[in-house]
């Protein structure tokens, strides 16, 4: 699945077809009678041997991995059918295996037991967690098919399978809690992963096996088959440098996740563009990097993907710029002024203006990751400050706006929550002026709502979740708006519960 490739994906799903086989065949087999005599009486799970059990919990294992497999494989209809029966039958076999960990008391030996609690723990802490990011919307229809997701037991569920550190799946949930914490709540939430949960795993897992970094670090400059293992390195130093406006060394490594990451090519090549652009100021070679900006932005719709039927939304995003900036730069070249705009490509009335490099950090949710971090927030802000004062606002509303919603940002990561509250009202003021499918007015009503948390105002901050997710729809990028409302909303509930 790290590699997207339809060859070693099929080959990843036959073995999985295999290993489904052979749990099955290991399972226990329930006769008709005893599958209607347990609608009557209590089963007793003491039936189950050791290896029935721990076949049962592969078995969900397994489903779930073909899950995710089966939906990367094409992009079908089907394949979304398929994978819908087949999440229902390991969810089933989860709470099959729920049920024997309470209900069996004799096992062969306390590691067996414990191998199969980390198990059952880490799968239905795992589903709870990723269901529960989920926005309202979609839970209330996976309702229907038995699917719920709470946060609060998913966590004591994965804090318990961390527990039994002897057992054989300790180090996979921990890297799957580093991972949630790290990249998926703070990149799809609002930042507000647990940063202190995910260290103190990592510490552990370190202090168990104390030289596994040496290790890991010599199997990096060794092996060169599995560099999607590199890639998630590229991406962390891509970022890192963009952070510390070393645009040539970001730029790299973009070329380097484009060429060799199928993981969402499109966004890659873009933020290849905007990291040159980024450099053309600074470096004398400007034609050069144009040209390069061009031909990246050029290939960006081309390596346009989708998973599971939907494009990813930073990749969207990307999409439409870029078309935006080829469609702008043509038709300054057919009123043959192309020298003037190559002199000033910062221009207000470019495409850049709108400011790429700081709204893909607002996409990304990089900017919630620098809260109080004032050396990374000063720079971009004066960055912003700088193209507030060329713009001609009554000719450029959206772009306008879209500065205001990044200053807000930069100034309530500084603790300055009345500019920032101040900002996003302005954007509301012009809000009239903006394109009617301008993202701008929703995302400024979701950072307006985390703004008003940050003080502990949740009347307020409730008011603007609620405009956010009911009174704006189909804009750009409106996934991330819900998943951040979403997020939001736990916290918003979770502040109530300690005051109350």
């Amino acid at each position: 699945m790290l590699t997207l490739e339809k060859e070693p994906i099929r080959e990843a799903i036959q073995c999985l077809e295999k290993a489904i086989s052979l749990c099955c065949k290991a399972r226990k087999t329930t006769t008709f009678s005893e599958s209607f005599s347990s609608w009557i009486w209590t089963v007793d799970y003491e039936d189950y041997t050791d290896e029935q059990a721990h076949a049962e919990l592969c078995y969900a294992e397994s489903q779930t991995m073909m899950v995710l497999l089966t939906l990367f494989e094409t992009q079908s209809l089907m394949s979304l059918i398929k994978g819908a029966f087949r999440l229902r039958a390991s969810h089933h076999s989860y709470r099959l295996c729920e049920k024997i960990m309470y209900g069996k008391t004799k096992w062969t030996s306390e590691i067996a037991r414990d191998d199969f609690e980390c198990g059952v723990r880490m799968g239905n802490g795992i589903i709870n967690l990723i269901l529960s990011f989920l926005p309202a919307k979609i839970l209330k229809l996976l309702s229907f098919v038995g699917f719920y997701g709470d946060a609060k037991l998913a966590y004591r569920e994965l804090r318990k399978s961390l527990s039994l550190k002897k057992a054989v799946r300790f180090r996979v949930c921990g890297f799957i809690v580093i991972a949630y914490n790290l990249y998926l709540e703070q990149i799809l939430g609002i930042g507000e992963g647990n940063i202190e949960w995910a260290k103190e795993v990592l510490d552990e897992i370190i202090n168990k096996f104390p030289n596994a970094v040496e290790i890991y670090s010599r199997c990096v400059k060794l092996q060169n088959e599995w560099k999607q293992i590199h890639n998630i390195c590229y991406w962390d130093l891509c970022w890192c440098h963009a952070l510390l406006c070393n645009w040539k060394e970001a730029a790299t490594y973009a070329d380097l996740l484009q060429k060799e990451c199928e993981w969402a090519p499109a966004v890659h090549a873009y933020q290849s563009a905007i990291f040159n652009l980024m450099r053309i100021k600074d470096e004398s070679n400007g034609n050069e990097l144009k040209e390069k900006v061009f031909k990246s932005m050029e290939c960006v719709s081309q390596l346009r993907k989708r998973y599971a039927g939907k494009t990813f939304p930073p990749e969207k995003l990307a999409v439409v710029r870029s078309e935006q900036y080829l469609r702008e730069k043509i038709s300054i070249d057919c009123l043959l002024v192309y020298v003037s705009f190559q002199n000033d490509l910062f221009s207000p009335r470019s495409s850049s203006c709108i400011d790429s490099f700081q709204e893909y950090l607002y996409v990304w949710n990089i900017l919630a990751l620098s809260e109080g971090k004032t050396e990374i927030i000063e720079p971009i802000l004066n960055n912003i400050n700088e193209k507030m004062s060329t713009i001609e606002r009554k000719e450029n509303f959206d772009s306008y706006a879209l500065l205001l919603l990044l200053k807000g940002v930069c100034l309530r990561n500084l603790g300055d929550h009345q500019e920032a509250i101040a900002c996003f009202k302005t954007i509301f003021e012009i809000e009239k002026q903006l394109p009617k499918k301008s993202y701008v007015p929703a995302h400024a009503a979701v950072e307006m709502a985390l703004t008003y948390l940050r003080i502990r105002n949740t009347i307020e901050a409730r008011f603007w979740l609620e405009k956010a997710k009911h009174d704006y729809d189909k804009y750009l990028i409106e996934a991330v708006v819900h998943l951040r409302v979403h997020s939001a909303t736990k916290l918003l509930k979770k502040i109530e519960a300690n005051e109350a």
